[in-house]
């Protein structure tokens, strides 16, 4: 992992362009692509992510038709990671919901 972090930083590209990456994320717009989405989708997202800001996940959650979004308090864009006790439950819960009617377990 030492290894990883050395090479990483080693090539890192500046503040400058670090920023403007992550302006063009925050400007991507999938909402086309996202109004085809036919299957049940369940979202989770932080409030606290800054790669994948809340409001780009709300604009997301409301261009899939019959989506549902659940935001953390926090955990940042690994959510799933840096808070499981929370994460695992409502994933869990989700697709349980998803089930179709009479089956009991994935």
């Amino acid at each position: 992992m030492e290894a990883e972090d050395a090479l990483a930083l080693s090539h890192f590209q500046g503040k400058d362009n670090l920023l403007k990456r992550l302006q063009a994320l925050k400007q991507a717009d999938f909402s086309r692509q996202a109004a085809a989405v036919t299957c049940p989708t369940l979202m989770i997202s932080a409030r606290d992510d800054l790669l994948v800001p809340a409001s780009c996940s709300r604009a997301l959650q409301a261009a899939i038709p019959g989506s549902q979004l659940v935001e953390m308090a926090w955990g940042g864009h690994a959510c799933n990671v840096t808070d499981t006790e929370t994460f695992n439950p409502i994933l869990c819960d989700g697709l349980a919901a998803m089930l179709p009617a009479g089956q009991e377990s994935l």
